[in-house]
């Protein structure tokens, strides 16, 4: 899935609200790109305030760059889904220029929603993968009046 994924409209509004109102991510350099009903991609250009002590992109940016991309999937139809469990594997270090974080859905049903995530170097080598279980809340992530 790439930035040029048809989104519709509801999906285009998830992903700029929380690219706006993630404040850790956004400050941080990481975005969706793309968001649907059972996919989402986020991004991040590597920077030097990313960096670990070894010099290696730290693993909570890994993580945030797998929640963010997980959000844009269990929010995609603005219903506000919160992370309730997650597990990640760090495969090999963040290294190079960008790292992109594709979230694929599992499982979507009343009470959870389960979505793996994965993480690639710009060479396409397996950085991380992740599993993260969400709780839908059955209330509208979007304010009222903006859909």
């Amino acid at each position: 899935m790439e930035n040029t994924v048809e989104m519709t409209p509801l999906q285009r509004q998830v992903m700029d609200h929380l690219n706006e109102h993630d404040v850790f991510c956004r400050d941080n350099g990481i975005q969706l790109a793309a968001v649907s009903d059972t996919r989402a991609v986020a991004k991040v250009t590597v920077a030097p305030h990313l960096l670990n002590a070894s010099g290696v992109v730290q693993g909570g940016a890994i993580f945030a760059l797998c929640d963010l991309a997980y959000a844009g999937v269990a929010n995609s139809g603005n219903e506000r889904t919160v992370a309730q469990n997650a597990s990640i594997s760090y495969l090999r270090p963040g290294t190079g220029s960008e790292l992109v974080a594709t979230a694929k859905l599992l499982h979507r049903g009343r009470r959870t929603a389960v979505i793996a995530v994965e993480v690639v170097n710009e060479t396409g080598k397996l950085v991380a993968a992740a599993t993260i279980t969400g709780c839908p809340l059955g209330i509208p992530l979007l304010p009222e009046g903006q859909i």
